[in-house]
């Protein structure tokens, strides 16, 4: 990996609470990392959305062969892993965004990756003209952590569509066929298949050693060491989301424009009608926050499923909501920001412009000290806006040529800004 790299150290005020940071620009593969350069206390608090944000850095992908997808990055520890178009996987450090690896790994990714410390698997849409795996136009694979080396594949008949999920020692994906998969995380071995009878229609969630997936007639839980059903509940439209659930609860949204809950037994407790298809379903200590096709964000009680409030977003919510205490954050499609919402009473607490037509379905992810959303420019990472911020310096590497331009920009973002 080549990289130039120009460091500029800030002159700041001694303090002996502050530690420095220094503005870097690293250009490797012809994409862009901009980092700004900011103070830490010694003794710094946890994110909170409530508060203004700052940009930290950026991940630049504009004038690259590389976009960026609909789908989330995974994190392990202090790596992120971000999914390119082209089947081109990308590691980088998360406190700077720091290129750690790149991995070609061929096709196009049809789903989220998850990682773990040791691995990274990625589900992946290959041509059935492909040589090596004729007939196979699904592909599963386990990358190095470290190094992004391909460590095992194994193929199936059709892709994984949506999101893979894992345990300690087994990894589960949903394929077109209405085939769920059980893999050894170490060796990609199939443990055991199920044949659910109709397309898969939402991601699998593991809960009390179960494992609940939905396709276009009901919801299923599965054992998820043998793969045999445990229970089914049929439901007249498929299901629109993944499994969200308490401990003896469990919840998910349908494309009939209800939510439901049942029981641990497949027993159903109530169902409530939200003005279209069912987007999203979280639970939140006051109850469960509701996304749907109208374009309204709906907090409705456990109990009962009684509506507590509903709030109307500039666009409707793909993405599956962050939340965090009484904050979430909606990443509307078609607007130019990510909103807060307080879940006290549904008003908007705060939000962060990303640009017009910026936004992606991609999920956002959070430390304890950065927030991390996916654009179509890339990947920006945001932390709460120190006090007593003046001015920085962005640094940027001008692609067509050896040139180094700087521009001038207000340290305290609020709502924070990227169009640079």
């Amino acid at each position: 990996m080549q990289g130039n790299f120009e460091q500029n150290h800030l002159a700041m005020d001694g303090q002996n609470t502050l530690r420095h940071k220094y503005l870097s620009t690293f250009y490797a593969l012809g994409m862009y990392i901009v980092i700004l350069p900011f103070t830490v206390a010694a003794s710094s608090p946890q994110f909170s959305l409530a508060d203004p944000f700052i940009m930290r850095w950026q991940f630049e992908i504009e004038n690259t062969p590389y976009k960026t997808l609909n789908l989330t990055l995974a994190r392990s520890g202090e790596a992120l892993y971000l999914p390119l178009s082209e089947g081109v996987l990308v590691s980088l450090q998360a406190a700077d965004g720091k290129l750690l690896w790149k991995a070609d790994t061929g096709g196009e990714f049809s789903t989220s990756p998850v990682a773990d410390a040791q691995r990274v698997y990625v589900a992946s849409v290959i041509g059935s003209s492909n040589k090596n795996l004729p007939q196979r136009t699904g592909v599963i694979r386990a990358l190095s952590s470290q190094s992004g080396v391909t460590l095992w594949v194994r193929a199936l008949p059709t892709p994984v569509r949506r999101s893979l999920t894992s345990n300690d020692t087994m990894l589960y994906g949903a394929s077109d066929d209405g085939h769920v998969y059980a893999l050894r995380k170490d060796t990609g071995d199939i443990v055991w298949s199920l044949f659910t009878e109709a397309p898969l229609t939402c991601s699998p969630v593991i809960h009390q050693n179960k494992l609940y997936i939905g396709n276009a007639s009901g919801l299923f839980a599965i054992d998820q060491e043998t793969g045999r059903t445990l229970w089914r509940y049929r439901t007249r439209r498929p299901i629109t989301t993944s499994v969200t659930n308490s401990p003896e609860i469990i919840c998910f949204g349908s494309d009939d424009n209800y939510v439901y809950a049942l029981n641990t037994s497949g027993k159903l407790q109530w169902r409530a009608r939200t003005g279209a298809a069912v987007q999203s379903v979280t639970f939140v200590p006051k109850g469960l926050v509701v996304a749907s096709l109208d374009n309204f964000i709906y907090l409705l009680t456990l109990r009962r499923g009684e509506r507590s409030w509903k709030r109307q977003l500039s666009g409707r919510v793909a993405a599956q909501p962050l939340v965090l205490n009484d904050m979430a954050l909606f990443l509307p499609l078609g607007g130019d920001a990510c909103v807060v919402l307080n879940l006290q009473d549904g008003k908007q607490a705060n939000s962060i412009s990303v640009g017009e037509g910026n936004t992606t379905t991609a999920s956002p992810v959070i430390t304890d000290q950065l927030l991390f959303i996916t654009t179509r420019r890339g990947l920006v990472a945001f932390s709460n806006a120190m006090p007593n911020s003046e001015k920085t310096v962005s640094l940027l590497s001008d692609m067509k040529g050896d040139s180094l331009s700087y521009l001038a920009r207000p340290k305290l973002l609020y709502p924070a800004r990227f169009d640079f």
